[in-house]
């Protein structure tokens, strides 16, 4: 669902949304609105509570806009395009890790833009280790 045009930041506007530049400039939004930082800051620290004890291998979708990595330096940053400040190009469907070596998969306003979810479900299965359960 396309968001209503006027809702959206005058920096990006008219831009596309699966754009990289666009996904730089939300970075910029984020970083220079203190309200929204704030608001990240405090999902962040929510997301960090509930992950589990064993923390050595956390990856994170669409690590694009965000800063996860300044409250988990472990994090393996993830997007589907290459782009500064992330390590990794990653395909949700197509994980390039072993399997059970996840210890967490992160994901904030992510899932919507996968196109096949059941197959990322099923890589996500496959690459998160069940030892836990």
């Amino acid at each position: 669902m396309a968001v209503i045009p006027f809702l959206r930041h005058p920096l990006t506007r008219g831009v596309d949304i699966d754009d990289p530049n666009t996904t730089v400039l939300r970075r910029q939004i984020i970083k220079n609105k203190p309200f929204l930082r704030s608001l990240y800051s405090e999902w962040y620290s929510v997301i960090c509570s509930r992950l589990p004890v064993q923390q050595d291998s956390i990856l994170e979708l669409g690590s694009g806009a965000g800063f996860l990595k300044e409250y988990l330096p472990q994090l393996i940053t993830s997007e589907v395009f290459p782009l500064d400040g992330v390590e990794r190009g990653e395909d949700a469907t197509a994980l390039h890790f072993a399997d059970s070596s996840l210890d967490a998969i992160i994901m904030t306003d992510v899932l919507h833009h996968i196109p096949d979810v059941e197959l990322f479900f099923a890589e996500a299965n496959r690459t998160l280790n069940q030892a836990g359960d």
